[in-house]
């Protein structure tokens, strides 16, 4: 169970397939003081595009964590960011559930009253300084940043390391069921978790076919009979989760060919080469090269780990084809998750801060910030070029370069700089977006 008070945004993705070289700066980390079940888990000291409080602004904030296995009243319960005055700002009686989160805004404006947003009467400095959680009338510290938490960094986080081990949610074999609709009498209601999928043939992922040689045969497990009749196919995932609030880091690889679209839960969190308006029939707007195909794409689910539930969960899946004649079809999710296994007292810097959530994976050390990531053309033929630029912006210290890494199928890794000079399809010069071809 989560307790968060505030409306959320979109995080941006991490980059995938750029590596970036650049200044980087060692940290003296804090000392961390948890000897209490309720801990301060992560804040945001800088929060200029994240989760705004109630009245609009991005306030900075702090998240608790209830480590242990009973709720707890904070009733009396202080935060401070003065060492040598422990009751700055005190909770009202507000229980943290067992296993539980809470955020606090630390927006200077001061409210604390039960069952509504919580702010506390200062604000962090990015600069750094101490940053401390004690129990009632005690002047030792449940939780503590301490003597002070380092320079931070607009829009990342910093908190407690994550201590987990990888958890396959959906194998390469993982059981499922697929249906080739022949109306639009569903709607949607098949991507409900509840949704019972009578009439449906139970298989095996991937489903997929190939009616000429792709590439396929390998990733096919289980033939879904759409050529001809339809260039859709609808697929449900089944898979279970012990305790949502133990995982982090969700995140799946799928094989495609040649569009989708895909639900968690009935909530929709992902689709390449879809229409605008999606129907029972829909073909894909584009085609997923065959090498694409097989070697997947990687999609990041952790804003939508909320959508987790106890038990039985859903991926549901539309796939497409170009249409119902195209000679092969694919669809191969894989899913994993990390499961926590604690936390450690080492802090560490979050590009992808994760408030009222089980924090992701993050770094020691915090290299340059890399955000509006994209390519050009989005399927280039064989003889164009591919276009890729990212946003560098400087976090503890300069940029001082930028390379792009890739590699075609098994062939060998090539590196090429990633230049600001308005040449390489990066835009104006000297506007810190990069691209290279």
């Amino acid at each position: 169970m989560r307790t968060i008070f505030h409306r959320s945004r979109s995080w941006k993705s991490a980059l995938h397939g750029i590596a970036v070289l650049g200044l980087w700066v060692v940290a003296l980390l804090p000392l961390m003081a948890s000897a209490q079940s309720v801990i301060i888990n992560e804040f945001m000291a800088a929060n200029q595009t994240g989760i705004d409080d109630e009245n609009g602004d991005g306030s900075d904030w702090i998240e608790l964590r209830n480590a242990s296995g009973a709720a707890v009243n904070l009733a009396g319960w202080t935060l401070t960011d003065t060492a040598a005055v422990p009751a700055m700002w005190a909770f009202p009686a507000v229980n943290l559930p067992a296993n539980g989160y809470l955020v606090v805004f630390a927006s200077g404006k001061n409210r604390a009253v039960a069952g509504r947003e919580l702010h506390t009467n200062f604000k962090l400095s990015s600069s750094g300084e101490y940053l401390g959680l004690f129990p009632p009338g005690s002047a030792v510290p449940a939780s503590e940043f301490a003597p002070v938490f380092p320079q931070q960094v607009t829009d990342v986080s910093y908190g407690l390391e994550t201590v987990g081990q990888t958890l396959s949610l959906l194998a390469l074999r993982a059981p499922c069921q697929y249906l080739v609709p022949i109306s639009g009498a569903l709607g949607t209601t098949w991507t409900d978790p509840d949704f019972t999928p009578a009439g449906w043939t139970t298989g095996s992922s991937g489903l997929g076919f190939e009616i000429t040689s792709s590439g396929f045969s390998g990733l096919i497990k289980s033939t879904p009979a759409m050529f001809s009749v339809n260039a859709s196919c609808l697929m449900r995932f089944p898979f279970t989760v012990d305790n949502p609030d133990q995982l982090t880091n969700l995140r799946l690889r799928l094989h495609y060919d040649d569009g989708f679209v895909m639900w968690l839960n009935g909530v929709l969190v992902a689709s390449r080469n879809a229409p605008a308006t999606l129907t029972w029939k829909s073909t894909a707007t584009a085609s997923n090269p065959n090498a694409s195909a097989i070697q997947g794409e990687d999609f990041n689910l952790s804003s939508f780990q909320g959508q987790l539930r106890p038990g039985t969960n859903v991926l549901a899946i539309q796939g497409m084809n170009q249409s119902s004649g195209g000679f092969d079809f694919l669809t191969l999710p894989v899913l994993d998750a990390t499961q926590i296994t604690g936390a450690s007292n080492r802090a560490v810097y979050f590009i992808q801060p994760t408030p009222g959530q089980p924090n992701a994976i993050g770094a020691a050390q915090l290299g340059p910030v890399l955000t509006a990531v994209a390519n050009s053309p989005a399927v280039p033929t064989d003889t164009q070029d591919l276009f890729v630029t990212a946003r560098a912006s400087a976090a503890l210290s300069p940029v001082a370069s930028v390379s792009l890494k890739y590699r075609v199928m098994f062939a060998a890794e090539v590196t090429v700089p990633m230049l600001d000079d308005g040449a390489h399809g990066d835009g104006a010069a000297g506007d810190g977006v990069y691209g290279a071809a």
